[in-house]
């Protein structure tokens, strides 16, 4: 019975999210192939507020986690692309996409949907502005050649393959991780239990900034997270709040952030993230003061019954692919693997870091049996020479990742 209750709670939020997550990847996957990387950073200009703009508008739609946009980001500086503007696009980027944004109007309604893009679009602009302003860009840019080959190349994949791979890929484990917890939540608090013990929208929204930044949660996958809290009866804007900080930040993204633009502009990034994220969230809290919030949460969707059957088996076949390959990846190991060498790569985090790593590798002549390992985090391939080392290594650090 325990485990029924818990079933069918998670059961709830998969069939709520199943289509509009799916329709997502879709909107996400057309959004790729018509507006590439390589786009982006040349649209990019210096240290002036138009580049900051264009870099917030472009990282709203693009579907790339908070880790994988690191990469993305230092691409963009070696193009040219000021701090302003770089970080404006590792800010909303990570906290949006069509499928994070597909999945908000299902489960909380399409006032918390675009107050989330609206939220987001103030956050970027606001920190690139002050980065700008601020913080000395002293950066000796250098053009790097390869990653816009690198992007080339993958504008040849496969429409559907760039989908299941890279995007569902980069998320299919925190998914499950969201789905999981907002399942346990609903079942486990009590009704109205943060109207009860924590009433204080305040302090709710403080609490969700502190839990926020260090926790490392992607945008879709934080979602059902949110709305199972909302239903419990945090304030939709604590709720905002949680979807503003954590995609956005965690301790890899800190990191990078204080290694590559310095401790002011980390300064600027967080605390930009934190009051904007309040602000919008007790705006949210006033306009929503006299509306029952979940009543239009669950009232507002319009789906017919095979909508809503498509949804549940198209995700459902996404995720018997992706762990299927998985399971394949994992008995069919390179025998020799251990005669190869081995780099250990600290920021690679998700799909999309691996595909990164492997086009890099697949650009340097001279080594084969490239194999790229998540879970471990490491890279290894088959070469004759230290000068093909060096070369290895260069290619990695080139397209944004650190070498341990």
């Amino acid at each position: 019975m325990i485990l029924l209750n818990f079933f069918q709670n998670f059961w709830q939020f998969y069939t709520e999210v199943a289509f509009y997550l799916v329709l997502g990847f879709l909107i996400a996957g057309v959004l790729h192939f018509f507006f590439p990387e390589k786009i982006v950073r040349e649209q990019l200009g210096k240290g002036n507020i138009w580049s900051v703009l264009k870099a917030t508008i472009f990282g709203i739609p693009v579907p790339i986690c908070s880790c994988g946009v690191i990469p993305v980001a230092q691409g963009m500086r070696r193009s040219g692309a000021s701090k302003g503007a770089s970080l404006s696009f590792m800010i909303t980027t990570p906290q949006n996409g069509a499928d994070s944004f597909l999945i908000s109007y299902s489960l909380l309604g399409p006032i918390f949907a675009v107050a989330r893009i609206v939220a987001s679009f103030f956050t970027g602009v606001i920190t690139g502005v002050l980065t700008n302003f601020l913080v000395k860009d002293d950066q000796e840019i250098e053009t790097s050649k390869q990653t816009c080959n690198v992007e080339n190349k993958r504008n040849l994949l496969s429409f559907f393959a760039y989908i299941q791979n890279e995007l569902f890929g980069s998320i299919a484990n925190s998914l499950v991780v969201g789905l999981v917890l907002a399942g346990l939540i609903s079942w486990l608090v009590p009704p109205n239990f943060f109207q009860e013990y924590l009433s204080d929208n305040f302090l709710s929204m403080l609490i969700m900034v502190v839990v926020g930044i260090p926790l490392y949660v992607c945008s879709a996958s934080s979602t059902p997270i949110a709305a199972s809290l909302v239903f419990k009866g945090i304030s939709p804007g604590a709720a905002l709040v949680f979807l503003l900080t954590g995609p956005a930040t965690n301790m890899v993204t800190i990191s990078s952030v204080l290694k590559s633009y310095g401790k002011k502009a980390l300064l600027i990034y967080l605390g930009s993230i934190a009051v904007v994220s309040i602000i919008f969230g007790y705006l949210l809290n006033l306009l929503l003061v006299d509306v029952s919030f979940v009543k239009i949460a669950a009232h507002h969707k319009g789906l017919t019954s095979w909508l809503v059957y498509l949804g549940i088996i198209a995700l459902s076949l996404m995720f018997a692919i992706h762990y299927g390959k998985k399971l394949q990846e994992k008995f069919h190991k390179d025998k020799n693997s251990s005669d190869k060498m081995k780099l250990y790569i600290s920021n690679m985090k998700c799909e999309h870091c691996k595909s990164g790593v492997l086009q890099a590798l697949e650009n340097v002549s001279g080594i084969s049996d490239i194999q790229v390992d998540l879970r471990s985090k490491t890279a290894s391939f088959t070469c004759s020479g230290n000068s093909h080392q060096e070369k290895v290594r260069k290619a990695i650090t080139d397209a944004g990742f650190d070498l341990g």
